[in-house]
């Protein structure tokens, strides 16, 4: 029966370390529109052009092209960065398409990073219509005419089911000996009799 227990206590223990990923939590300060308009460097309306997925630093990058500009200063589609998961307050669930208002930290040199808690959304006329009280009008940028070579790319990002898969194999393989064990000393106990 110890045997059945160490078995048991292995898959147990194979299931937390082989399943477990990052421990991250969002968790943002209270904070609104306007302050957010107020505290970020970039914000604008853009729209997402395409997305990568930048598995060394586990972020998705986004190319955005501007519309509309109340802070910062485009003449071109621009990259942000934002972590590829929503636990760690990442919006990587955007699209080839979408319309966003963006609220982005960082500058040029170093690049832009946005995420969850700085109010970055699908636009809503209410929510342009705060910051349009927060920071004025804002303006339409001057995107240059060689801007992009034609249309951009889109990068389809699907979730990354090889973690998953090895822990769901590895279980069913521990799972499956520890039944063999349990039912091999059953049928030996039944003889037994």
């Amino acid at each position: 029966m110890s045997r059945t227990l160490l078995l048991l206590f292995a898959l147990v223990a194979s299931f937390t370390f082989v399943t477990a990923s990052p421990a991250a939590a969002c968790s943002c300060v209270d904070n609104d529109i306007p302050g957010s308009a107020e505290l970020h460097p970039v914000v604008a309306r853009v729209t997402v052009e395409r997305a990568e997925h930048d598995g060394g630093a586990m972020d998705v990058v986004y190319t955005v092209t501007p519309a509309h500009v109340w802070k910062g200063s485009f003449d071109a589609p621009f990259q942000v960065r934002t972590p590829d998961q929503e636990g760690a307050c990442g919006l990587p669930s955007l699209r080839a398409g979408d319309d966003v208002l963006l609220f982005a930290g960082g500058n040029p040199a170093s690049g832009y990073e946005t995420n969850v808690c700085s109010l970055t959304q699908h636009v809503s006329e209410e929510a342009v219509a705060q910051v349009t009280a927060a920071l004025g009008a804002g303006e339409a940028p001057e995107l240059r005419d060689d801007a992009t070579d034609g249309e951009l790319p889109v990068d389809d990002l699907e979730p990354d089911y090889l973690g998953t898969t090895i822990a769901a194999t590895v279980l069913a393989v521990l799972l499956g000996v520890v039944l063999w064990q349990i039912f091999t000393r059953r049928g030996e106990l039944r003889k037994g009799r």
